[in-house]
């Protein structure tokens, strides 16, 4: 996840990047077990 404080304005390089209640919601919202890649 990619985090700063101008939301609206194009600053990712192709990382995921939401507020932290969105990541929440989709945390909450994935079934466990769900694959998960990461690359850094």
């Amino acid at each position: 996840m990619y985090w700063h404080d101008n939301w609206g304005t194009p600053m990712s390089h192709g990382c995921v990047g939401m507020p932290e209640w969105r990541a929440q919601w989709l945390f909450d919202w994935t079934p466990q077990g769900t694959e998960v890649n990461v690359h850094y």
